[in-house]
């Protein structure tokens, strides 16, 4: 049985994973050892962060194509959702260095500001991750490390329709199997180059769609079979917990995904997010280049803790800003499509 829409938790969820990420980032960008002990006691969740936003994507993005079940709505309510929030803040960071190349040899910034607009505009900031003069003393860089991610989820988005067309021809199970065994495919194919060929493998190949593809895939297997995991849902949590414990890696997914049903889908709402607004991806695109900011002019070494909620509290608002005087607003446009 498939899930049918009720009120949940997934916003708070959401907003749960990306704070994670916040201090994950913290922990390495701010330079300070009492923040590293401090928020690695939260590896676990940090670090599985992006994992289970792509479980959470796979569930509700699925879910949503499936309903509209029209690729031209489809593909503008994804265009809104992720591009106008994201292109006002690669703006933000050019203008921004622009600022803090005054006094420096403007050309130079001009070109490597508009490979990097280019480059990050079109989801390939690996291409292009720093600006010219920016954040040069800090350990990285980078101006905004989160934002290998989108790239991957753009991937995701695009190919839903595939997916759906493919489930509605053929096998269910058999074309999900092989979509989640993509995974340890790929990922099997680079542990053998390079540990038994020899092979240089570039740790930016262990980022790659394929590697998170079975996570995406189980988000689906969630709303597809709903009914029977609701149904089994501590048991399975329990089999896949014990498996990833002894080693079992692939079966992540299935761990996670029980968490999220158990804890986060099934039960009614815990906290409801309709009047503050849905923040999470703001929280997400934002406090990279925040905590670099902070980073380059003050510095965590004598007031961490201060200097982290400063941290933490800004992207808050300028999340919820970017909600209420942006994304809310396009995603009107959905309705007029």
């Amino acid at each position: 049985m498939k899930y049918t829409y009720a009120p949940n938790n997934l916003d708070l969820l959401r907003l749960i994973l990306a704070s994670s990420v916040i201090f994950l980032h913290l922990k390495h960008l701010s330079g300070s050892l009492y923040l590293y002990d401090i928020f690695g006691s939260i590896d676990w969740l940090s670090s599985r962060a992006v994992p289970a936003f792509f479980v959470v994507s796979g569930f509700l993005i699925f879910m949503s194509f499936e309903k509209t079940n029209n690729l031209k709505r489809y593909v503008i309510a994804r265009f809104l959702r992720l591009y106008p929030a994201f292109i006002v803040l690669i703006t933000i960071c050019v203008v921004f260095g622009f600022l803090n190349s005054f006094g420096k040899e403007q050309s130079v910034y001009w070109i490597g500001a508009a490979k990097y607009y280019l480059a990050n505009i079109t989801f390939m900031n690996f291409i292009s991750p720093s600006l010219p003069f920016l954040f040069e003393d800090n350990s990285t860089s980078v101006v905004n490390g989160a934002l290998w991610t989108l790239k991957i989820e753009v991937m995701f988005y695009m190919l839903v329709p595939f997916i759906f067309y493919i489930l509605n021809r053929y096998n269910q199970i058999l074309i999900l199997s092989v979509l989640f065994l993509s995974s340890a495919i790929y990922l099997l194919a680079l542990f053998i180059g390079e540990n038994y060929f020899g092979f240089t493998v570039p740790k930016a190949l262990f980022n790659q769609l394929p590697a998170y593809m079975h996570y995406f895939t189980f988000g689906i297997i969630m709303y597809l079979y709903y009914g029977f995991l609701n149904k089994y849902k501590f048991r399975l949590f329990i089999a896949a917990s014990i498996i990833v414990f002894l080693g079992g890696g692939y079966f992540e997914p299935i761990m996670i995904g029980m968490i999220i049903l158990i804890l986060f889908v099934q039960p009614r709402n815990y906290l409801s997010f309709k009047k503050f607004g849905d923040i999470s991806y703001g929280v997400y695109i934002f406090h990279f280049p925040i905590i670099q900011l902070f980073v380059a002019n003050v510095g965590f070494d004598k007031y961490p803790v201060v200097i982290s909620f400063a941290a933490v509290f800004l992207t808050y608002v300028l999340a919820f800003i970017s909600w209420h005087l942006l994304e809310k607003r396009m995603l009107n446009f959905k309705k007029e499509v």
